[in-house]
C-alpha cells in the first residue's frame, strides 16, 4: 500500500492572490485512515485534488512544494500511473458522471486504463453487489436520486482497485442508513484490505472513532495533525467548534475521558444512570399551528413504473419548522418540488392560504414560496455573487444586502464568480437569493450539505429567526443531528408514501436508525434527551449529583 509525503506545499488558484494551501507539511503512512476537517473553503477539497494530481494539471494555478506517493513526485506521474494508485470521489457526483447508464458509468473508468473486459465485468459485479446497485445497473443515471448517484461514482472509483482512496464528503447526500453502509465499506477497505483512506467530511459523528489521524485545516494551513481524542481536546480549548455532538458534550461537561462513540460514552455515564432516571421520561409535544399549507391526496409519477409521491395528505402550520426524512429515492425531494410549484401533480392539490398554488389564476402564490435546491449549480449562472442574490429585484436596500451576505459568510465574495466558490459557499449564495425575497414559505433541499458545524449553527440561527417572524420552513435533509435539534415536526417518507408525521420527539425516539447521536446515547436511559442542548445541562447536573453522593458517603 502507498504512503504519502507532502513537503512545503503552497497553492494558488488562477488569478487568486490568497493561497488555498499554505506551506503544508504532512506525512501519511501506508494504510492510515485520515480525516480532514475544516470549515467550508479551508482547503480540504484542494488538498485532495493536489494529492490526486488534478492540482495544478487540471485546475492550473501556481504550485510550490511537492506531493510524493511512494517516493514518486505526483506532478511527474502520468494520469494513467496516478489512476492505478489514487482514486478521488468528488463532493458533487454530477461533476464526475459521464455515461447515461449506471453499468457503463461504473465500467468507464476501467476502460480508460485498459482493464481486460472479462476482469472489468467481474469488478462491475463485485462493486455493484457491495454497494447494493445491482438493481440499478440498467437505469439511466439522470433518473437516480442524489444519494444513489453518489454510490454509483463510488463504485466506479472502487472498481479501479486503488491503493489510495480520496473521498470528498462521500455521505453528504445519503440518508443515515445508506451513509452507514458506505462508511462500513470504506472502513472495510481500510482495515481489512489495508487501503489508505483520506476523507474530507463535516459530519464526524460516525467516523471520528475510526480515524488514525485527524488533520485540522483553516485558511489553507494545517493547525493540527493528531489522534482523534487529541483533536477533540485541542478543538475545544482553541474554540475550533468542528467537533461531533457526542465528543463536544463530554468536553463541555468537563469529563476527563472524551468518548468517540456511543459504546465509550455509555461507559462514562453508567455511574450516572440513577440521576437520569430520576428526571423522568415525559415526552414533549409540539402544538401544531394554524395551517398555512394543506396538501390533499398529492401524487406524482416520473413514468408509469416510477411513482415518486403517492397520495400524500398533510397540514403544515404557519411558522413551523417541518423536516422531511427517509431513504434515498423515497420521494422527499419530489414532494418538496410539488409543494413549491416546481412540479405539477398528476392528482391532488397544494393549498397555500386556501388557494391552489398550481392554479394559474393565483400565480402570485408562487412568489410566496422560496426554494433552495440540492445542487446549487442548477441555479447559478450570473458572473458575481451580488448579481445572483439580487437578480430581478430592482433596487435593493444596501444595508439589507450587506447584512445578509455577512450573516452567511459571503461578504468577502460579493464580487466573486459563484463558480469559483466551494460547494458550501455556493449553497449559501442560493440561500441568500431566497432569503432576500422574504417568502412566506421556504423549502430547502439538503441545506446543510457541504456545511460545517459552525455554518450549520449560523444557518439554524437564521432559520429560527425567520420562524419567529412567522415563516414556514420545510426542509429535506439526511442530517439527522440538525433536524433533531431544530425541527418542530417530522415527515417520514418510504417508497413515495408518507408513513409518519408528527412531533419530532414522538417519531425520532421511537426509531433506532433515525436517532441523532445524543438520542442514541440516552435511548432506554432517558428517552426525553434527544439533542446536545437537552443533554448538556442534564449531564452536568448528573455529574455534580454523583460527586455530591460520593461526598456524603465519605462523610458518613
Amino acid at each position: 500500500m502507498a504512503k504519502i509525503e507532502i513537503n512545503n506545499l503552497t497553492y494558488y488558484y488562477p488569478e487568486s492572490k490568497k493561497p488555498s494551501l499554505c506551506d503544508i507539511n504532512l506525512s501519511i503512512a501506508s494504510g492510515e485512515f485520515v480525516v480532514l476537517v475544516g470549515s467550508s473553503g479551508s482547503g480540504k477539497s484542494t488538498l485532495l485534488r493536489t494529492i490526486s494530481g488534478l492540482v495544478p494539471s487540471f485546475y492550473q494555478g501556481k504550485l510550490e512544494g511537492h506531493v510524493y506517493i511512494d517516493n514518486d513526485r505526483v506532478d511527474q506521474l502520468t494520469r494513467r500511473e496516478i489512476a492505478k494508485k489514487v482514486a478521488l470521489l468528488f463532493q458533487e457526483p454530477e461533476h464526475q458522471i459521464v455515461k447515461s447508464k449506471v453499468v457503463n458509468e461504473i465500467a468507464f473508468s476501467m476502460e480508460n486504463i485498459g482493464v481486460n473486459p472479462k476482469v472489468m465485468r467481474r469488478r462491475v459485479a463485485e462493486v455493484s453487489t457491495a454497494l447494493n446497485l445491482v438493481s440499478e445497473l440498467e437505469k439511466n443515471v439522470n433518473n437516480l436520486s442524489g444519494g444513489t448517484k453518489q454510490k454509483v461514482v463510488l463504485a466506479s472509483v472502487l472498481a479501479l482497485q486503488p491503493e489510495i482512496l480520496l473521498l470528498d464528503e462521500p455521505i453528504s447526500q445519503l440518508d443515515p442508513i445508506a451513509s452507514q453502509d458506505i462508511l462500513n465499506i470504506v472502513r472495510h477497505l481500510n482495515e481489512d484490505l489495508g487501503m489508505t483512506v483520506i476523507m474530507a467530511e463535516h459530519r464526524l459523528e460516525n467516523i471520528l472513532s475510526w480515524a488514525d489521524k485527524v488533520v485540522a485545516l483553516d485558511k489553507g494551513e494545517v493547525l493540527l495533525a493528531g489522534k482523534p481524542r487529541e483533536y477533540a481536546r485541542w478543538a475545544n480549548s482553541n474554540a475550533y467548534r468542528l467537533i461531533p455532538p457526542l465528543s463536544r458534550l463530554f468536553v463541555e461537561a468537563k469529563f476527563s475521558n472524551i468518548p468517540l462513540n456511543i459504546k465509550e460514552a455509555r461507559k462514562e455515564i453508567e455511574p450516572l444512570d440513577f440521576v437520569f432516571n430520576e428526571v423522568g421520561n415525559s415526552k414533549l409535544t409540539t402544538t401544531i399551528n394554524e395551517p398555512i399549507l394543506t396538501i390533499k391526496d398529492l401524487s406524482y409519477k416520473y413514468n408509469k413504473a416510477n411513482v415518486a409521491v403517492n397520495n400524500a395528505s398533510l397540514k403544515l402550520g404557519k411558522g413551523e419548522w417541518t423536516s422531511i426524512i427517509g431513504h434515498n429515492g423515497a420521494g422527499k425531494s419530489t414532494l418538496l418540488k410539488l409543494i413549491c410549484g416546481i412540479l405539477k401533480p398528476e392528482s391532488g392539490q397544494v393549498l397555500l392560504n386556501g388557494q391552489d398554488i398550481h392554479d394559474s389564476s393565483h400565480n402570485s402564490n408562487l412568489t410566496k414560496v422560496g426554494y433552495v435546491p440540492q445542487n446549487p449549480d442548477d441555479f447559478l449562472y450570473l458572473p458575481t455573487v451580488e448579481e445572483e442574490v439580487t437578480y430581478n429585484l430592482g433596487n435593493v436596500d444596501e444595508d439589507k444586502l450587506v447584512n445578509l451576505l455577512k450573516t452567511l459568510g459571503l461578504d468577502e465574495y460579493r464580487h466573486h464568480n459563484p463558480q469559483d466558490l466551494s460547494f458550501g459557499q455556493k449553497q449559501r449564495v442560493v440561500l441568500a437569493s431566497v432569503l432576500i425575497r422574504e417568502p412566506q414559505v421556504i423549502c430547502l433541499d439538503e441545506p446543510t450539505r457541504g456545511l460545517d458545524y459552525i455554518f450549520k449553527s449560523q444557518l439554524a440561527n437564521i432559520l429560527q429567526g425567520l420562524k419567529k417572524k412567522g415563516t414556514t420552513l420545510i426542509i429535506v435533509s439526511n442530517d439527522i443531528e440538525f433536524m433533531a435539534e431544530f425541527s418542530d415536526t417530522i415527515i417520514v417518507m418510504f417508497q413515495g408514501e408518507v408513513v409518519g408525521y408528527g412531533d419530532k420527539k414522538e417519531l425520532l425516539t421511537d426509531s433506532s436508525f433515525y436517532l441523532p447521536q445524543i438520542g442514541r446515547l440516552f435511548k432506554n436511559i432517558n428517552d426525553n434527551i434527544l439533542t446536545y442542548g437537552e443533554a448538556l445541562p442534564m449531564l452536568k447536573r448528573a455529574k455534580n449529583s454523583l460527586y455530591s453522593v460520593r461526598g456524603n458517603h465519605e462523610c458518613n
